[in-house]
């Protein structure tokens, strides 16, 4: 499975520990243009905890725009519901891998409907 699959997977079933298969040790994970650069896996992995508690009926489909070696570019759009109803984004992260094909670097732009 490729990195962009397993990222929308640990989404959809709301299972942030299937991150720990992709993640490489030393990586950079920007959630938004203007957040803060992550580089712990704890920190990453329970801002996700917190991020999906209240998230249900989360659908999260991907079209992958570009594919090269060590680099993917995937447009998501996705669909889910929380305490304010009905939510809808849609967005494009950007995932460079190493040699062994694990993650070193994610950014992400998305839009509200």
């Amino acid at each position: 499975m490729k990195a962009d699959e397993v990222i929308c997977r640990a989404w959809e079933q709301k299972k942030p520990e299937l991150l720990n298969d992709i993640i490489a040790d030393s990586f950079e994970w920007y959630e938004d243009p203007y957040g803060e650069v992550i580089t712990n896996r704890d920190l990453l992995l329970s801002m996700w905890e917190s991020d999906l508690e209240f998230q249900q009926n989360i659908s999260v489909r991907l079209e992958r725009i570009v594919e090269q070696p060590g680099l993917c570019i995937s447009k998501w759009h996705a669909t889910f519901t929380d305490a304010s109803g009905s939510i809808e984004l849609d967005g494009v992260f950007m995932i460079r891998l190493n040699d062994d094909q694990r993650l070193v670097e994610f950014r992400q732009w998305y839009a509200k409907k």
